[in-house]
């Protein structure tokens, strides 16, 4: 499914009208394409989130079954009460099985009607692949928005998605496809200060959780810890440190966190792009070269790590190694690919290639 011929209703942000009818605009969508965004928006629902003080906290959530709706445990936190909303209908929550950790909440929703979104892996994105996000922003209409994965952060056993698919508030706990229109990752947040990136979780933290015999709770305030992405700087993920410290352009503190991380997981790749980065941008070559090449070593698979390199190389006259990282990328990625292509033979006109316009983000 090529998502950029899907929701090629830019005039309106793909607004997406009481479910079912796509907004008007000068680039009209095929009839097929309309059915393939009404049958991915059929699956989400406004989640309506009332506190103890009657104060009203929406978000957005995916039926995943026939009566299980997921979304993001920070917009059902306080709430005494939850209603799910699709069209004029509301459904009353019976039930909720809380993960605050990971930021995900099942919510029980009987005779909820609502039909499932297919359920991926967010394990088979790579990076430069085109994504989808779907929510209610602002808390109103449903909005869905194109971007590319920026990266794959292993965490927990799956990894935390890093796109360019930008969601407010209100699409918390709403859905993120992949390009065969499967959920892969719940919206959850973003870091302030940085509006290239937005982080969703993945499916595989809750999937197993639709199975089996699962003890539900009655709906009231959530008790357990704040988000793994909500604690003090210092308790945060390695990858989200990092983050921080790239968005701040504090590189001294960057290279001394990935001397950290790579300590304590050293089997990783993540620390030594990261630190390759900062040493790139303080004009380190060698050591920038040498942190990459240490990142293919350890995933020869990661189509981001030969892209930094082959990057560093090509800008530097490596031209012989920008080639080799070049032909790894071609049997990995080829959308990666073409963007390190553009370095090493830029093209005529890239104004229509929609793939190396989306490079820069990567």
């Amino acid at each position: 499914m090529d998502l950029r011929r899907v929701f090629a209703v830019s005039a309106c942000a793909a607004a997406l009208v009481a479910l079912s009818v796509v907004c008007p605009s000068t680039q009209a969508a095929s009839e097929i394409d309309r059915a393939e965004l009404t049958r991915l928006s059929s699956s989400l629902v406004k989640v309506e989130a009332v506190d103890a003080d009657g104060r009203l906290w929406l978000g957005t959530g995916v039926a995943v079954d026939t009566e299980h709706v997921v979304t993001a445990c920070h917009v059902t936190r306080r709430a005494e009460s939850i209603r799910v909303q699709q069209g004029g209908a509301r459904r009353l929550v019976s039930a909720q099985l809380a993960d605050t950790i990971h930021d995900l909440c099942l919510l029980l929703v009987p005779d909820l009607g609502v039909p499932p979104a297919r359920l991926g892996q967010a394990g088979t994105l790579k990076p430069g692949e085109q994504v989808l996000a779907v929510g209610f922003e602002g808390g109103f209409a449903l909005q869905a928005r194109v971007g590319v994965v920026r990266a794959l952060h292993a965490y927990d056993g799956a990894p935390v998605i890093e796109s360019t698919t930008a969601f407010t508030s209100g699409a918390s706990g709403g859905a993120l496809f992949d390009g065969e229109g499967q959920l892969v990752a719940i919206l959850t947040y973003r870091l302030r200060g940085d509006r290239r990136s937005y982080f969703s979780v993945p499916v595989e933290w809750f999937v197993p959780r639709l199975k089996g015999d699962q003890v539900y709770a009655a709906v009231g305030p959530l008790e357990g810890g704040l988000p793994f992405w909500q604690g003090r700087a210092d308790q945060l993920p390695f990858f989200l440190r990092a983050h921080q410290l790239e968005t701040g352009a504090d590189w001294g503190g960057l290279l001394n966190l990935t001397d950290e991380w790579s300590k304590v997981d050293d089997s990783n790749a993540e620390p030594w792009l990261f630190r390759g980065k900062s040493l790139a941008e303080t004009q380190n070559l060698a050591a920038a070269r040498l942190a990459f090449l240490r990142a293919v070593a350890l995933d020869p698979i990661s189509s981001d790590a030969w892209l930094q390199l082959g990057r560093l190389s090509a800008q530097h006259g490596l031209t012989d190694e920008a080639q080799a990282a070049l032909t790894q990328l071609n049997r990995l990625n080829p959308e990666l690919a073409q963007c390190l292509a553009a370095i090493l033979r830029p093209p005529a006109n890239q104004e229509e290639t929609p793939a190396l316009n989306a490079c820069s983000a990567i």
